[in-house]
């Protein structure tokens, strides 16, 4: 396993964290402001599929634009 390799999984598990970290203080927000039970379900399933596709283009982006280590 490569140095770069190990960058990017590390890093992506930090990004991880951020996102659901994020998301999860705004699903709190949410329901602190007065969101009705009955939409927590939704809330739930679409904070969890915008959360994939923003980590899906940090992937993508940290693969494609990591910069290599010059020797």
């Amino acid at each position: 396993m490569s140095l770069r390799v190990a960058a990017i999984v590390i890093e992506v598990m930090i990004l991880t964290a951020m996102i659901y970290s994020f998301f999860l203080g705004l699903r709190l927000t949410l329901s602190d402001l007065g969101l009705q039970p009955k939409y927590e379900r939704f809330l739930k399933w679409a904070l969890t599929t915008l959360g994939v596709f923003i980590l899906t283009f940090f992937i993508a982006h940290l693969i494609l634009f990591y910069p290599g280590f010059i020797p």
